[in-house]
């Protein structure tokens, strides 16, 4: 009787293993299908705003940001458990995917918060921290990553926690920006709903409220009774981060190019200036001089696009 049910309990593992196996499989190639897809629906933009402008450095954290990506999706593809140095592969393809596009997503919002955020150093310090820390916990988990074994759950609560705040904390900045914009513009009413969605979806703000809801999903079906779903949703977060700051990173450029649209120039929108103060002939110079590209993640002053397509309109700056 007991080798009977030993045998069942076996089996019923092997089958489960099986099973868990193929819905890796299975998200694997969604993961490289939804990527690639994105790649090509964006291709023209990337051209237009990043390959033929001027390089600069929002350029390196947008390549950062977009391709390292797809080295993990590649060895999720063609791995397998039983290959020769399957875990110095999962660990090299692991840190170029993992830690790599990290350190640039953290910077981009450390910046764009610093860049909306006037005399924000201690707001830009916590983001910082918080980032760091989360790099540094991504480096552990990438060296004790293994083909055969599970991952240490205290490295992956720890990370999940300090990008969850993170995230939070970018969160409420940007949206306590966003209202004020909307409230000196004359509030919802004045604006109107559609360039309120609008402004949300350019600004940040979407990216932070889709990751983070994305992040506490993986955290629940981690810690939930160990099932075949337990980790599917985990491997998508970077994913979708990458793919949604990737965006976030073109629309800025592209706010900041001459050839933004006549919707963005006819928006009686606040410009989010860079946080050097109110003077602004002041500041140029200080930009010039090393710190030109904090203005690649603020939106372009109304002096350098707004004016030039409503000369009549005023512009309000941030007190």
């Amino acid at each position: 009787m007991m080798a009977a049910t030993q045998i069942f309990a076996q089996a019923a593992e092997s089958i489960h293993k099986l099973r868990q196996t193929q819905i890796n499989t299975y998200a694997a190639y969604s993961h490289i299908t939804l990527y690639a897809y994105d790649i090509l629906l964006n291709l023209a933009r990337e051209k237009q705003l990043i390959w033929a402008d001027p390089f600069r450095f929002s350029s390196i954290l947008y390549y950062f940001v977009r391709y390292p990506v797809i080295a993990k999706q590649i060895f999720s593809l063609f791995s397998n458990p039983h290959m020769k140095d399957c875990d110095t592969w999962y660990r090299f393809t692991s840190a170029i995917t993992l830690v790599i596009v990290r350190i640039a997503i953290v910077v981009s919002f450390v910046l764009r918060v610093y860049a909306v955020m006037e005399r924000g150093i201690f707001f830009v310090c916590v983001l910082s921290i918080l980032g760091l820390l989360a790099v540094v916990l991504d480096v552990v988990q990438v060296t004790e990553l293994s083909c055969t074994e599970t991952s240490n759950p205290l490295a992956f609560m720890l990370t999940f926690i300090s990008l969850i705040v993170f995230d939070i904390i970018a969160m409420i900045l940007l949206t306590w920006k966003t209202a004020s914009v909307v409230r000196l513009q004359g509030g919802v009413k004045q604006l109107g709903s559609e360039s309120v969605v609008w402004l949300i979806m350019k600004n940040g703000t979407l990216y932070f409220i889709v990751i983070t809801g994305i992040q506490l999903g993986a955290v629940v079906l981690y810690f939930l009774p160990q099932g075949l779903y337990s980790t599917v949703l985990n491997d998508y977060t970077l994913i979708i981060s990458s793919i949604l700051v990737s965006r976030f990173l073109l629309d800025l450029r592209f706010m900041s190019s001459s050839r933004a649209d006549d919707r963005f120039h006819s928006t009686r929108f606040t410009s989010l200036h860079f946080a050097t103060g109110p003077d602004v002939e002041r500041s140029r110079p200080y930009r010039s001089r090393g710190m030109s590209f904090i203005c690649d993640f603020g939106d372009p002053p109304a002096s350098d696009t707004f004016v030039k397509t409503h000369s009549t309109a005023e512009e309000i700056a941030w007190d």
